[in-house]
């Protein structure tokens, strides 16, 4: 999630495997445009990125 004045956005990604994240964060055309617009917005804190090592659940 990410929070600037006038802006407030969150995305999930899930991915098969760690090198397909991998060529998500280093090498997809759309992710670089969506990092590159993000960079545009004046962002001041890093965004929140979570790597769980399992699909998380919610339980009673």
């Amino acid at each position: 999630m990410f929070k600037v004045p006038g802006y407030a956005g969150v995305a999930q990604t899930s991915f098969a495997n760690l090198d397909d994240m991998k060529f998500y964060n280093t090498e997809c055309p759309a992710h670089a445009a969506l990092k590159e617009t993000a960079a545009g917005l004046g962002l001041t804190e890093p965004l929140l990125v979570v790597y769980p090592e399992e699909e998380p659940s919610i339980t009673d």
